[in-house]
């Protein structure tokens, strides 16, 4: 069981990278580079190979285990695509804003599938702790991120669509709701360090 803590390391050094944003950006009439020196590009990437090395050397007797990773395989590929996106600023159509949203949102779910996924291999190692941990990141994750996110981009859909019925957030309740957003990933990256260290004691 002790390779698996390798691809617990992926996932945890790569949440951890996305989480922390360090950036420069260069940009000039709205166009340029944005240069991270704690790169989004970096961190999806090495969620994806870690998320794909369990999903390859992982077994169970569940098939919703495995697709419930290939789920999140996917959402952390799609999460490259963002980190690739953030090294380049430039004016986003109000389309290209929605779809990105849209596929962010997906994102947060692919999280929420790779908490299930957990909650299952911790459970059929009788981890029943972090088992447990998992099934509290999950309704985190669920309702601190996915939930209002939705709203928020329910509500940006209207906004740039010039629609009248949407709500003008100013910027300290956006910062607030930023906050609001990170704090299950917190949670999240707590429960992938807590569980590594039991996979490693086994």
């Amino acid at each position: 069981m002790n390779i698996l803590t390798r691809h617990f390391n992926y996932i945890l050094v790569g949440s951890i990278c996305i989480i922390i944003d360090v950036s420069i950006s260069n940009a000039t009439n709205g166009k340029g580079l944005n240069l991270d020196f704690i790169n989004d590009f970096l961190g999806a990437s090495l969620i994806f190979v870690g998320v794909r090395y369990l999903l390859i050397n992982t077994t169970s007797t569940s098939q919703q285990y495995y697709s419930y990773l290939k789920t999140a395989l996917y959402t952390a590929s799609i999460s490259i695509y963002f980190g690739a996106l953030d090294f380049f600023v430039f004016p986003q159509p109000s389309w290209f804003i929605i779809l990105n949203m849209f596929l962010q949102l997906f994102v947060i779910y692919g999280a929420i599938t790779f908490c299930k996924a957990m909650f299952i291999l911790t459970d059929h190692a009788e981890d029943f702790e972090n088992r447990n941990r998992w099934k509290t990141a999950q309704s985190l994750i669920i309702y601190l991120t996915f939930i209002p996110y939705t709203l928020i981009l329910i509500n940006s859909i209207f906004e740039l669509t010039e629609s009248n019925t949407y709500i003008d957030l100013s910027a300290r309740w956006t910062l607030y709701i930023i906050h609001l957003l990170s704090i299950p990933f917190v949670y999240f990256i707590w429960v992938l360090y807590t569980t590594k260290q039991h996979i490693k004691q086994v």
